[in-house]
């Protein structure tokens, strides 16, 4: 499998929403499909000084079977979780994606130890550190702040969680191109950025990914994603250069309202009526 540029690696590096949170409940982002926020400061730096740093190149399994039996964090680089179809069966998968600062495996069952349904690939080259399940609870809890760890463990947790909930809504309930908006949006949040140009907001990011990846994450066949192209160009004023993709951010209104609407009143971050005003504060810094 092809290897990104050292650009790309770099992009899909940006640690937006990677500081300390502003409340013990997270960062004021509200939940997005398929990409968690990033580890909280606290939690990074156990799993960068614990464990062993592994290289991987793209398309490698993390795991040689479905039973992941250690944390992964990345380092650097894209890795997914891919729920696939039976091995000889015809049909899209389905997939989440854990970019760097993020964990790649082993959150689901730490506790439990049940098998994680799916599989854990590299889908760049990429780096990561890992350390065995039983080895991780053995340095957490001789910590002498382990209930503190522990509550910002469980919310990082959660945060994953409810990031995955959203992104199987958006498969069951949305058609694929709402499904693209979706995912363009929550990679935008993380890692676009936006400018005004001849009366327009334009998005320019890194690509997320190869387009096997994407047709993965919207679990849509190669013939429905030759119609999301070609929806892109018309729609969404869509341009490639490389590696980086460019578009007009109004295209990605509906999801965002479609989102807006899961969350309902009341909701503890509120997200804004406009996307624009939503890529503008991220950029900013505004959801930390």
């Amino acid at each position: 499998m092809r290897r990104f540029t050292d650009a790309w690696i770099d992009a899909v590096g940006l640690k937006r929403f990677a500081g300390p949170w502003s409340s013990p409940r997270g960062p004021r982002l509200p939940i997005l499909p398929w990409i968690a926020v990033p580890l909280h400061p606290i939690i990074r730096e156990f799993f960068e000084t614990c464990g062993r740093e592994v290289h991987f190149a793209p398309g490698e399994k993390f795991f040689p079977t479905t039973q992941v039996t250690h944390f992964i964090t990345v380092t650097s680089g894209l890795t997914g979780r891919v729920a696939a179809v039976l091995d000889g069966r015809s049909g899209s998968g389905a997939m989440a994606l854990s970019p760097a600062g993020r964990f790649a495996a082993g959150n689901l069952n730490w506790v439990t130890r049940r098998p994680a349904i799916g599989r854990y690939y590299a889908l760049s080259q990429c780096t990561v550190r890992m350390i065995p399940h039983v080895d991780a609870e053995e340095r957490i809890l001789a910590r002498d702040d382990a209930n503190d760890f522990l509550r910002i463990l469980y919310t990082q947790f959660e945060l994953g969680n409810l990031s995955d909930r959203m992104a199987f809504s958006t498969l069951a309930l949305l058609q694929a191109p709402l499904r693209l908006q979706a995912f363009f949006l929550a990679w935008s949040v993380f890692y676009g950025t936006i400018r005004e140009e001849g009366g327009r907001h334009i998005v320019r990011m890194p690509s997320p990914g190869r387009r096997a990846h994407i047709e993965d994450v919207l679990s849509v066949s190669s013939v429905t994603m030759d119609k999301l192209s070609s929806h892109l160009h018309a729609e969404a004023a869509f341009e490639r250069d490389g590696e980086f993709v460019t578009f007009d951010a109004a295209w990605l209104q509906e999801a965002h309202d479609w989102m807006r609407a899961c969350d309902g009143d009341g909701v503890l971050y509120p997200r804004p009526r406009s996307v624009i005003d939503f890529l503008y504060g991220a950029q900013a810094g505004e959801y930390a």
